[in-house]
Formats: structure tokens, C-alpha cells, sequence
């Protein structure tokens, strides 16, 4: 698991704070988590569900990884 700078060109610490942030209770490295499993090309349903239990609601997880998807995109 990944503790704080990501490999991911898209993703800045920043911003992968920012979402943590956004969706407490989770943390800066279960955003990093998340989006090297979309990058993985992960089904964007795995990780909510991975999402889950490390406390975010549902609602939480599917803005976390809908962002993570935007940011992905737009850089590609």
C-alpha cells in the first residue's frame, strides 16, 4: 500500500487528499489504492466495494471512484 507520493501521472497528493477529505473516514492511501486498481483496469464496482469496508458509505465510495475515473480520463 501506498503511504503518500503516487506513480500515477494523474493523481497528485493533493488532490488524493482532497478526496479523502471529502469522504471521511477514509485516508489519503485508500484513494491512492483505489485508483491504482482502476488503473488496473479493475471493474469501478470492485473498488467501491473494496472501499466499503474501510468505512465509506456508498455514496461516498461511488464520488471517490467517479472522481478517480474523471481524473483518470482527462489525462489520458
Amino acid at each position: 500500500m501506498r503511504s503518500s507520493r503516487s506513480s500515477l501521472p494523474w493523481l497528485s497528493d493533493h488532490m488524493a487528499r482532497a478526496l479523502a477529505a471529502m469522504s471521511p473516514p477514509l485516508r489519503k492511501k485508500d484513494v491512492f489504492q483505489a485508483a491504482d486498481e482502476l488503473t488496473a483496469n479493475t471493474k469501478p464496482i470492485q473498488v467501491i466495494r473494496h472501499l466499503l469496508p474501510r468505512g465509506a458509505d456508498l455514496m461516498q465510495a461511488r464520488t471517490v471512484v467517479e472522481a478517480l475515473r474523471a481524473l483518470r480520463d482527462i489525462a489520458a
